[in-house]
């Protein structure tokens, strides 16, 4: 049975057919790569130097300035900015805010969706979102990049939606709690 996610308001499969990409990824990229995030990753890119990349280091300062784990999510998020192992995508290309796989490290990869950036950078402007049990679960930047890199430091999700990892919450800037 497939996951499913309200994300930015929208209920969708977490594994999905892409829209808007082009049948040739970029270079550097295999071309028999099947795996849906796989395939986003070549065709998404780097946030630009100037405002995105603005916004998310200042999401990640943040997150750093929370103490503990946050720091280490922190130091995830930002070796991966540096190295170039962070991309966005648009919101039709992908129904979710983020992706990363578990558990690989900081030579993997971590998407964010260009929507974060431009319109739910902060708590003063978090999404929407509802799960699918009726409980609010907004979203921020800062929320998406310490889920993701939740992941890529090992941990799965701690709810049946998909929402949060056990520091999503703890490390955002919309909650305060570690899942059990």
């Amino acid at each position: 049975m497939a996951a499913y996610h309200r994300v930015f308001g929208v209920l969708a499969a977490a594994s999905v057919t892409f829209i808007g990409c082009s049948p040739q990824p970029r270079r550097g990229c295999s071309a028999g790569a099947v795996a849906a995030e796989a395939l986003l990753w070549c065709h998404s890119f780097p946030p630009d130097a100037t405002s995105e990349l603005t916004v998310i280091r200042a999401a990640v300062a943040r997150m750093r300035a929370k103490g503990g784990v946050c720091i280490t999510l922190a130091e995830i998020a930002s070796s991966m900015l540096q190295a170039g192992r962070v991309h966005l995508f648009d919101r039709d290309a992908y129904p979710g805010a983020g992706a990363a796989p578990i558990g690989q490290g900081v030579t993997s990869w971590l998407l964010l969706s260009r929507e974060l950036i431009t319109s739910y950078f902060d708590s003063a402007h978090p999404s929407g979102n509802v799960d699918s049990h009726g409980i609010e679960r907004p979203q921020t930047l800062q929320l998406v990049l310490a889920h993701e890199a939740d992941h890529i430091n090992g941990e799965g999700h701690s709810d049946d939606d998909g929402y949060l990892t056990r520091n999503t919450l703890y490390c955002s800037d919309v909650g305060g709690v570690r899942a059990r």
